[in-house]
């Protein structure tokens, strides 16, 4: 019996051949576009050709218009356009508002508060008047949507890069050229802003330059002079862009760490070309190169030197340079004051002869003093301290009722901190605690009013100049004041919550600039919390600003 035998039979197909008609199976047409009147009314639209069913059952009218929807080409053309004529007359406003003729500028105005047509305004920068006068590049066919899209992403994220609010706002006190100094960019009224910022909030602390000399040979555009140089030049744009928000001065986007890298980065391959030549403008570079990094980076100051020459008398000096805020920091309408630049040099030199003496002191003969010596010796360089503030001129002296330059209140806080260095000498050695009592509480409270005279003077600058330009050499004292008054706020006989919180606002803003700051702020938290001292409920809500833009609460 064969395996066939065991199947069961089959019913009986069909008789004849069997007709095998090949079918398609019907997918059914996806409708991207709805017509006008389905729009509106809410309901689904069969699609092309027009008209649709659902138009010819109601006798409506059927239009289909592509170009309300966005995803299409011809729609990213149109916003690409757009994109491309609001970014052109941005900038012709810009350049309008900076032109020297007044006519033309309050014209301008005249017309932004008469007219609500932004054609008018248009026309009056010289601007195209509406759409279809823009660039005829934005006629030209587009790859695919993708690429239009893509392309209008880029040219969004430009326009923001090359103009924001403060920016259109921003008029530069001292104008110069960005030609041929720097390749890093060819902004003229960027680097005029940050040649700005920097002689307005850094120089007069440092004085590293000669600012009228400086700004003359820097206009007049000649590399062959001693005085300015592309090294010197990019060495100041990298100190001047952490005083800045503009995006130019970002080398990474965003990244606090990266303002002005770009500049740093340039003037390092220029000082490589030089090979170690010596020269005025030379020096002055390395000057700031260097002291960017050791204080930004290190924790560190120069090792000063004595001055080898005597400053210069003030009666053979023509000191006739002003200052005033850049930009203005809050609405307070400040007027020009005596920069008191010469003032502010010669004093330094005797301040930093006595800085020598303190590092001298510190960091070589200390090593060999018992405690007895050591405690004359700072009483002794604490008594020339005190004589050389005392000895200051009457311009240099703090007017609580007045507004102070920056920069005077600037030397009496590395007075007072050079003060609390000195004393941490005394208090932080071990064998300290062996004196008589008296000497060690002396030691301390001259420190402890140190440091809250330093909280008192930046509110001054605070309450004049806000906290968004505060110059790099004060996050140092703020810093050492700040641990000091943490130390102090668990003591009874002392109420310093408010300096101390003053001191932690200034250390946040401080950290929207350098990435240092932020890691003074980490260990003020740590040192808070090893110490067993509850944080006043006001500096932690300080702190939560860390996280908070510039522009949120600066």
């Amino acid at each position: 019996m064969t395996s066939e035998d065991h199947l069961p039979a089959l019913a009986p197909g069909p008789r004849g051949p069997v007709n095998k008609q090949p079918f398609t199976l019907m997918k059914p047409r996806k409708n991207s576009t709805a017509c006008l009147p389905c729009k509106q009314a809410k309901r689904k639209c069969t699609g092309r050709p027009a008209p649709c069913k659902a138009c010819q059952n109601t006798d409506a009218e059927c239009v289909f218009d592509e170009t309300l929807d966005l995803r299409r080409k011809v729609a990213a053309r149109r916003t690409l356009g757009e994109l491309e004529y609001y970014r052109g007359l941005l900038h012709s406003l810009l350049e309008s508002l900076r032109s020297s003729d007044e006519d033309k500028v309050n014209h301008i105005l005249e017309t932004i508060r008469g007219s609500a047509l932004l054609s008018n305004v248009a026309n009056v920068v010289d601007a195209p008047a509406d759409l279809s006068d823009a660039s005829s590049d934005n006629a030209k066919p587009l790859g695919n949507a993708d690429d239009a899209i893509a392309q209008q992403e880029r040219l969004a994220a430009d326009a923001h890069s090359r103009i924001t609010l403060e920016k259109l706002c921003d008029i530069p006190i001292l104008q110069v050229p960005v030609k041929p100094w720097t390749t890093v960019t060819d902004d003229d009224h960027l680097v005029s802003h940050l040649i700005s910022l920097y002689f307005t909030w850094d120089h007069p602390l440092s004085q590293i330059i000669d600012q009228r000399v400086f700004l003359r040979h820097m206009r007049e555009g000649n590399k062959n002079t001693e005085f300015c140089t592309p090294f010197l030049v990019n060495s100041i744009l990298a100190v001047a862009s952490a005083y800045s928000d503009f995006p130019e001065v970002f080398a990474i986007p965003g990244d606090v760490a990266s303002k002005g890298a770009h500049f740093f980065n340039e003037a390092e391959l220029l000082w490589k070309v030089e090979e170690g030549r010596t020269s005025l403008a030379n020096i002055q570079a390395l000057a700031l190169m260097s002291h960017v990094q050791m204080s930004m980076e290190c924790r560190k100051t120069a090792n000063l030197k004595p001055p080898i020459f005597e400053p210069p008398v003030r009666d053979n000096i023509n000191d006739d340079i002003v200052w005033i805020p850049y930009p203005r920091s809050n609405h307070i309408e400040y007027e020009k004051k005596p920069a008191l630049l010469r003032e502010i040099m010669i004093q330094t030199v005797g301040f930093t002869e006595l800085v020598v003496n303190l590092q001298d002191l510190l960091f070589d003969e200390a090593f060999d003093m018992n405690i007895g010596d050591l405690c004359r010796a700072v009483s002794a360089l604490y008594a020339r301290l005190e004589t050389w503030l005392r000895d200051l001129p009457s311009p240099l002296k703090i007017d609580k009722e007045a507004v102070q330059v920056p920069q005077v209140l600037s030397l009496h806080i590395r007075y007072h901190h050079a003060i609390i260095q000195l004393f941490d000498s005394l208090v932080n050695r071990e064998d300290f605690a062996s004196m008589s009592i008296p000497d060690v509480n002396q030691a301390r409270l001259i420190r402890l009013r140190s440091a809250k005279q330093i909280a008192d003077y930046l509110l001054l600058y605070h309450e004049a100049y806000g906290l968004r330009h505060v110059p790099g050499q004060m996050l140092a004292p703020a810093n050492a004041s700040t641990l000091i008054l943490l130390a102090a706020l668990d003591n009874c006989e002392y109420d310093f919550k408010e300096e101390f919180v003053e001191l932690c606002r200034f250390l946040v803003a401080f950290s929207k600039r350098f990435s240092l700051a932020r890691d003074m702020l980490a260990n003020i938290e740590s040192t808070a919390e090893s110490m067993g001292i509850k944080l006043p409920p006001e500096a932690g809500k300080v702190f939560d600003h860390r996280n908070l833009e510039s522009s949120q609460w600066l």
